[in-house]
């Protein structure tokens, strides 16, 4: 299937955006910003009030974007954790 010029602008787009995501989810930065907000909710899933762990080494849980519109600016609140 040959993609037209405007799709494949996009598909390159969505691609880099992709690969800046990926990359900022790898960063220190990105690090501190996970354990800030396991430590805010005690380590525990927002959803079943799972409680993964006391120490950011052994932690089952995720830490989710509710919003990507702050994306490396986030609030705590942008952010949720799950199991």
């Amino acid at each position: 299937m040959k993609l037209t010029t405007m799709e494949a602008e996009r598909a390159i787009a969505e691609a880099m955006r992709r690969a800046q995501y990926e990359g900022y989810l790898m960063s220190p930065r990105w690090f501190a910003k996970r354990r800030a907000k396991l430590i805010e909710v005690n380590f525990t899933c927002a959803v079943c009030g799972y409680c993964g762990a006391t120490s950011p080494i052994d932690i089952p849980l995720d830490v989710h974007h509710k919003t990507y519109d702050r994306l490396g600016e986030e609030r705590m609140s942008d952010l949720e954790v799950l199991c």
